[in-house]
This record gives C-alpha cells, structure tokens and sequence, in this order.
C-alpha cells in the first residue's frame, strides 16, 4: 500500500505518538496547544500523520522559523517508527510541504543518533553540532566573579520597571548584536529575536528577573538570558558580550551571576546548549558543566534522491 500523509490537529494524538517513538517525556500536556495557538496568531505550525495502509507510522511537524512577513526558512522534524523505512520519506515529504508554502530551506534538528546516521548515509552536511551541558546548582561551590569598574548587571524586569516599553529597543539592539557574532547564528538574528519576544509575549519560559544584562553608561552592552521549561531547571537562552567590551571578565561575571540567582530562586539544575565552536562551551566546561548529548542541525533546500 502507499504511503498516505494526513493533516491533522489532534493534539493528544501527536502528544502520544511523541511519546510513542522517542520515548521521552519532556513535551508537557499542553505543548500542542500552544503550537496550534500560535499557528491562529502567527499562522506557524502544522503537522501530518504518516501512514502506512492501516497502521500509523509517524508523523512530521514544521514551522515557520523565519519572521512572519518572510517565511523563507522552517524549522521541521519528523518521528517515525522505523527510520531505515520511513525516515527519507518523511525528510522529503517535510521538504515538499514546506516548500509548496513558499519555503526555500528547511531546518531539521535531530538529537537521535539513528537520525543523525540517516543524514549523513543519504550525503547531507552538518549545519551545526551542538552539545548540551548541565551543571547541579545543588554543589555550587564556585564564588561569583567580581564585574570590571564601570559595569553593573541589570534585569530586565528592573529595566522595564524604570523606562516601560523603551526596554525593547534596548535589549533587540544588544540581542540582535549578540546573536550576529554567534558561530552558527549569524544569519538567523531577525528570527531569533522575533522568538524571544514572543516567548516574552506568551509568558512561556520567560523569566523577567532572570533575563540579566551587563550594563555601561546606561547601555546594555551583554545579556545573559535564564529561562524555564520544566520545574526545578533553567536553561541558558542566550549569553554574550558586545565585541566592544570583551577581554574584562563580563562573560563569566554574568555567567555565575545568573547562576546564583537561580540557586537562590530554588532550582537545582542549570542547562546550557552551545555550538561545539563556541567559546561559550569552554566557559562552561571551566565552570564546571558536565556535557551529556549531542544535537545536529541539517539544513537542505530540495528533495533527498
């Protein structure tokens, strides 16, 4: 029988099928329901079940990465139940979706090995490697470095307290300037601040007072963003320091801040994604984090013959 692809918006079912294939539980009951809100709001996200005559097989979900006005680039991912037989299917039926709404890349991020294997059997090219890292806030043992004279660490609630609304130019020029000098992230500035604000705007995992940013002479010249996903753990969003204001200490003065004050707000474990060249993963491993997993980002334009 051939292979059938239908729409769906049955949220329980991909909740499931998640499960199903990955055997993770790190997706929460809700986490469809905000992705199919936000489709209504922003028109971002859809998704397919494969299937296989009368059994289901997997399924894929792809979304607009890019900022709305030119949804050039999606993010996509797929789950099957056997990735010899159904992996190149869903890769490039995801590549035809996408592309049919005016799509001309395709991001897809895998953190399974098999996956990872697959892409690299079929000839695509590593896009990014990142490794994540975490660090038990429970054993914290490392003193905060001192900042350099002249500096001080603001958050962004403090910010919005004094000035209101003027916060967000503020911190889109730091964010901006920041994610631009980020190996991997060079091009993707526009969108990625385009996903702070509305992670900011949902209120999901956004932390007002753990979004902390180094400030001189009333200008943010770094940002160490903390959020949360799940209970008891925060992850590093972004973390950076204007080329301006680098070789004085900032980073890892803001590094071990932001780690302290989510020691003291009660969480017992601190995340960090980086890129495998970025400078940001020494820092880590200097501090202490231990690396766990690795992730890839493959990007591809047209089909897998």
């Amino acid at each position: 029988m051939a292979i059938e692809f239908l729409t769906t918006a049955d949220q329980k079912l991909l909740l499931n099928l998640y499960h199903k294939y990955t055997g993770k539980n790190d997706r929460p009951w809700d986490y469809y329901f905000k992705l199919f809100r936000w489709k209504i709001i922003f028109k971002s996200f859809s998704a397919l079940i494969i299937q296989d005559g009368e059994e289901t097989v997997g399924f894929i979900e792809s979304s607009i990465y890019h900022l709305e006005e030119n949804p050039k680039v999606w993010d996509a991912r797929f789950f099957v139940s056997d990735i010899q037989k159904y992996g190149k299917i869903a890769i490039n039926r995801l590549i035809e979706d996408t592309k049919s709404k005016g799509a001309e890349e395709v991001i897809l991020a895998v953190d399974e090995k098999d996956k990872y294997e697959l892409f690299m059997d079929l000839g695509a090219n590593v896009y990014l490697d990142v490794v994540e890292s975490h660090f038990d806030l429970q054993s914290w043992e490392l003193p905060t470095k001192m900042l350099a004279p002249g500096y001080k660490i603001v958050s962004f609630k403090s910010i919005r307290d004094h000035i209101g609304d003027d916060v967000y130019p503020k911190v889109l020029r730091i964010l901006r300037h920041v994610i631009r000098e980020t190996p991997g992230q060079e091009s993707q500035a526009d969108a990625i601040c385009e996903q702070w604000l509305r992670k900011h705007w949902s209120g999901d995992e956004f932390l007002p007072e753990g979004c902390l940013f180094v400030e001189r002479d009333n200008q943010l010249v770094g940002i160490h963003n903390i959020m949360s996903k799940v209970k008891d753990e925060v992850f590093s969003d972004i973390t950076g320091i204007h080329h301006n204001h680098r070789g004085r200490g900032l980073t890892e003065a803001l590094k071990t801040y932001g780690m302290e004050w989510a020691k003291r707000q009660g969480y017992k474990r601190f995340q960090s994604n980086n890129e495998v060249n970025n400078p940001m993963r020494q820092l880590n491993l200097h501090l202490g984090f231990k690396e766990a997993t690795h992730s890839w980002e493959f990007r591809l334009t047209e089909p897998i013959p």
